[in-house]
């Protein structure tokens, strides 16, 4: 056992205007998170969220993956959205999770980058 572990954890002071109910929900996050992050710390190992080899992204590393790759703004909420409207790139889904193929993200981001253009005036239109 890490001799990191044994001591009260620490959670961060909270705004005002949280409300008891959300400060439940932001206590069990931030103890959860601080015990991996302490766990990971003693075992010498940091925690990691997306897996390189991983053949399907869960929807946080996959916006995490559009993010970094291609440098677009991209959150896991706008990829829910996205999903609901059918906008999004194609994803599958196991149970409840939904689960995108870095392959779709490239492909879905890439076409959603439009030509190089000389105004902001000009005339959009998007790379086929």
């Amino acid at each position: 056992m890490c001799a990191g572990l044994t001591g009260r954890l620490s959670l961060p002071l909270l705004p005002h205007h949280v409300t008891r109910s959300e400060f439940g929900a932001f206590r069990m996050r931030a103890v959860t998170g601080t015990l991996l992050d302490r766990l990971a710390a003693c075992s010498g190992r940091r925690r990691a969220t997306m897996e390189a080899s991983s053949l399907y992204l869960r929807r946080i590393d996959a916006a995490r993956y559009v993010r970094e790759r291609w440098g677009a703004p991209c959150s896991a909420r706008w990829l829910a959205k996205l999903a609901v409207t059918g906008d999004g790139p194609p994803f599958r889904k196991f149970g409840r999770f939904p689960l995108y193929m870095r392959a779709d993200l490239d492909a879905w981001t890439e076409a959603r980058i439009t030509a190089p253009r000389l105004s902001t005036s000009a005339p959009v239109r998007m790379r086929s």
